[in-house]
């Protein structure tokens, strides 16, 4: 992670999300699907410790603790919140529109990341 950066992995992370999720909503056979399921997964894998190292990076010492539970929190809740939604659309045979969905969100995080005020400095480096 050191040479990469958690930044640029944070974006392939989130690129990767937003290709496997958009690739999911026009899958049919199994191995479309599977391809579709690894390349989201991959970038979820990629993400998430990122951005705990980022926020880790970002935050001040005395705050770590606090903003790390707040974001683990969040993100539960999110997980929690998701499923049954998730379940419901496929339920009624929107694959696609859930699909779209978690590829529209993650496309926005990814253009929020790569363009937006919370840049990290490629010039952070851990002590």
């Amino acid at each position: 992670m050191r040479k990469v950066g958690e930044g640029r992995l944070t974006l392939v992370g989130l690129w990767c999300m937003a290709v496997g999720y958009a690739l999911l909503a026009h899958v049919g056979p199994v191995i479309p699907l599977l391809v579709a399921t690894v390349v989201s997964s991959f970038g979820n894998a990629l993400m998430r410790p990122c951005l705990t190292s980022l926020i880790t990076l970002i935050a001040k010492k005395e705050e770590q603790g606090v903003i790390l539970g707040v974001t683990l929190s969040l993100s539960s809740i999110a997980s929690i919140l998701a499923a049954p939604l998730a379940g419901f659309l496929i339920d009624h045979a929107w694959l696609s529109a859930w699909a779209w969905t978690a590829a529209g969100f993650s496309a926005a995080a990814l253009i929020a990341r790569a363009f937006g005020s919370a840049r990290v400095p490629h010039e952070i480096h851990r002590a």
